[in-house]
């Protein structure tokens, strides 16, 4: 399993590789007036308007103001294009399946952990994209996205 590392607020997260399309340092979004409060801002990238949703939020963590060490993680879940934004991107770590610790036991308690990946220095909480997202509205309108969004 090749997972994406972030961390955010001192925990460190992963995601599964093939979820991330790529990173980018933060920048001041435009509102998104009506949008659901999940959604952060909107990010015009290369053409492309890309709803960035409040990962913090739904991890419920404190807010924290935008800070020019941020980064923006520019990911697809099924045909949507979105981002959120980490306090800072650790790299890529390569970890056997067997490695990853089965949430089940803490089923009952979130549905957005989908493993524990042990490490010598801590944990890292391997989150579901799609289970991050799945109930945040970011646009619906799938089939008529702008050309400059398909990769």
């Amino acid at each position: 399993m090749h997972l994406f590392l972030f961390e955010i607020s001192g925990q460190r997260y992963g995601l599964d590789l093939a979820d991330v399309q790529e990173v980018v340092a933060a920048v001041t979004l435009a509102p998104l007036p009506g949008a659901s409060a999940a959604i952060e801002g909107i990010l015009n990238m290369r053409g492309c308007v890309i709803p960035v949703f409040d990962i913090r939020q739904r991890l419920s963590l404190p807010h924290k103001p935008i800070s020019y060490t941020d980064q923006l993680v520019v990911a697809r879940t099924g045909a949507r294009l979105l981002a959120f934004r980490v306090d800072r991107a650790l790299g890529i770590a390569d970890i056997d399946d067997s490695d990853a610790q089965s949430t089940n036991n803490l089923a009952c308690y979130t549905r957005l952990v989908s493993g524990i990946a042990e490490f010598d220095d801590g944990i890292v909480l391997i989150q579901d994209l799609r289970a991050l997202v799945s109930d945040i509205e970011v646009g619906e309108s799938d089939d008529r996205r702008h050309p400059a969004c398909e990769r």
